[in-house]
């Protein structure tokens, strides 16, 4: 005879089967939840009525089941673009303007 299946248990086997994911049972709610990865790599919230409609969900999702093998990606090319300019060479700051006519005179009167 095997044991119940308690909702710790039920959790367990789903985070057994589908690595990664972290599945319970809303005290509130009365529904099944689980946190999992989409095929592609995005967090999801699921949620079910019962453990066995979580578990087609996840599959729905495409979560990775245990013992499965990820296809390789191919490597990613760097996007097409047309070729860019050379940056403009850099500006110059202006020179710093010189001492005005009337402030020459006045400066050159008041030396001691």
């Amino acid at each position: 005879m095997s044991a119940p299946w308690t909702p710790e248990r039920v959790a367990a086997e789903v985070a057994r089967r589908f690595p990664g994911t972290t599945a319970w049972l809303g005290r509130h709610t009365g529904s099944w939840w689980a946190v999992a990865r989409d095929r592609a790599g995005r967090h999801r919230l699921v949620e079910a009525a019962t453990p066995a409609d979580l578990v087609r969900r996840l599959d729905e999702l495409g979560v990775r089941r245990a013992g499965s093998v990820q296809e390789p990606r191919p490597p990613s090319r760097p996007p097409s673009r047309p070729p860019t300019r050379p940056a403009p060479p850099p500006r110059r700051r202006p020179a710093r303007a010189r001492r005005g006519r009337l402030r020459s005179t006045l400066g050159a009167l008041a030396t001691p």
